[in-house]
């Protein structure tokens, strides 16, 4: 759930048990299942036959049997940040945004004007008393952490979606210490999120997936239930253990993922970086950049309806969680190891939306002959959903903005259908009659100077702008090597006044 700005998000879904799907109330220990035989090999633990119920013990739970949120299991996240997404919400601690009725725990989005914190709560600079960022909607943000923290176990939530375009909401878990260091390098495990049920895209998909690195990297798949995740409960868990991960909704297995194709770059532990203690959240997100924003046909309050959080230990081996998987279906192969983009580039990737991706590890740069007469900075759009834009200043010496590595790039997939994208906005043009692009392969090896298509943008709005790959490597850009993968600049000995903002930086294919 936390950041899907540096890479195209790939759908992903959860798993359930003990209950089954169709609104059941029941809360009970997770039943067993034989795994069929299998002529293909699949992990250790999936290839063993399930076990018993008695092989899972219950150790921490919430059956919301009382009248008020439990605050010895639950801390309310108050902020207006936007959670990393460009998200358009504020999380409150109030009763109108999560309350308890009939056992049930209600986490409501609504449309309401509401000022709070800028800053997110484990930020240094968060400030309890800041109203200084004013968003249009509220929702509320429940995490475990301090007060429920696990390494292995299986994790089993059942629950009611909202509906309609622009809503997301999301069980999920974050390391508790971040041993491995910051987002991505200590780990993200989503159990299930949902965006925009209901709608001709994702329709009554739900999604389960993984993130780590650095560089960001993310694995996961979705799932579609037997019926509508808004009209019924279903329960969605996951079983985690040393260097595996499995993922149900309502008792059905539909993905398994290993240490094979996770890694961090903050240790060299086989099952790094999920092998620390991680806390669960349950939120309810309105916008971002996976959804979108609502719009005409959304309708609020939307609600996530929580029927129970169950967390069981595996009787087997509480220390590595093994020996204890169930309802494993043998035709669900392990996820492969992704292809990571530190080295090939074989899909879209981003190069800039609200923050550089992290694989361009040099950043946002400038070349203009050492005089510093360009200027470069991140600033806030002033549109909730763009969020931060790269800001660029240039003077009276020829110079260009860029975004680099400091590694080569095998790129060699985008030369067929491929495209450079972004979004620009010229904010002025000085006395310059077009802007120009271009990529580097380890300069001098480049592309050449590209005009925009049309040559000038309008001022003052925001226009995407294509470019095909094939353009550039006509012009000279070796696809194996590169290192620089956009380059912007006004025209040459025009470019005294000019101030232009980009966005949206990315590859497609």
């Amino acid at each position: 759930m936390k950041k899907y700005l540096f890479i195209n998000v790939i759908a992903l879904t959860m798993i359930g048990c003990g209950g089954g799907g169709g609104g059941g109330d029941s809360k009970t220990t997770p039943a067993s299942s034989t795994a069929a035989a299998s002529s293909t090999p699949l992990s250790s633990s999936a290839a063993a036959s399930s076990v018993g119920p008695a092989a899972w013990s219950l150790i921490w739970s919430d059956d919301f049997d009382g009248t008020i949120v439990d605050a010895t299991k639950w801390s309310f996240e108050k902020n207006c940040y936007g959670g990393g997404n460009n998200e358009l919400q504020c999380y409150t601690d109030r009763a109108d945004n999560a309350f308890l009725v009939d056992g049930k725990l209600h986490i409501v989005a609504k449309k309401e004007t509401f000022a709070g914190q800028a800053k997110g709560d484990d930020d240094p600079a968060y400030l309890a008393t800041d109203t200084s960022q004013t968003r249009e909607y509220t929702s509320a943000r429940l995490r475990s952490k301090s007060k429920g923290d696990w390494t292995y176990g299986r994790m089993e939530i059942s629950a009611k979606l909202p509906k309609g375009q622009g809503l997301w909401p999301a069980i999920w878990m974050l390391p508790t210490e971040w041993k491995y260091g910051g987002w991505p390098s200590s780990g993200e495990i989503d159990i299930m999120e949902a965006v925009n049920s209901g709608g001709a895209v994702y329709g009554n998909k739900v999604h389960g997936t993984l993130h780590y690195g650095t560089p960001w990297t993310h694995e996961g798949t979705s799932y579609t239930p037997a019926t509508n995740v808004w009209d019924e409960f279903h329960t969605y868990a996951i079983e985690w253990e040393a260097g595996e991960i499995r993922w149900y909704v309502d008792n059905i297995h539909y993905m398994t993922q290993t240490s094979v194709a996770w890694f961090t770059n903050g240790s060299t532990n086989d099952t790094a970086p999920f092998d620390e203690k991680f806390h669960m959240l349950l939120n309810v997100a309105v916008g971002g950049g996976w959804p979108g924003a609502p719009d005409s046909t959304s309708v609020f309050p939307q609600e996530m309806v929580v029927d129970y959080v169950h967390v069981y230990s595996c009787g087997a081996d509480p220390v590595t969680g093994k020996g204890c998987a169930s309802h494993v279906d043998s035709a669900i192969k392990v996820t492969p190891a992704a292809v990571v983009p530190s080295g090939t580039l074989s899909g879209t990737f981003t190069i800039y939306d609200n923050a550089v991706n992290p694989i361009w590890d040099n950043g946002i740069s400038k070349w203009d002959n050492s005089s510093n007469v360009i200027v470069t900075s991140e600033v806030d759009s002033g549109d909730v959903v763009r969020g931060k834009v790269i800001n660029i200043k240039y003077g009276a010496t020829n110079g260009v903005a860029y975004i680099q590595s400091s590694t080569v790039k095998d790129a060699t997939a985008f030369s067929t259908g491929g495209n450079l994208q972004f979004d620009v906005k010229v904010l002025s043009y000085g006395t310059a009659t077009g802007l120009l692009i271009k990529a580097d392969c380890v300069y001098p090896c480049t592309s050449g100077d590209i005009a925009v298509p049309g040559g000038k943008v309008a001022d003052g709005v925001w226009e995407t702008i294509t470019v095909p790959i094939a353009t550039l490597v006509t012009g000279g850009l070796n696809l194996s090597k590169l290192n620089t993968p956009f380059v912007i600049f006004p025209t040459m000995d025009k470019q005294a006044g000019v101030e232009l903002q980009v966005d949206n930086i990315k590859w497609v294919k």
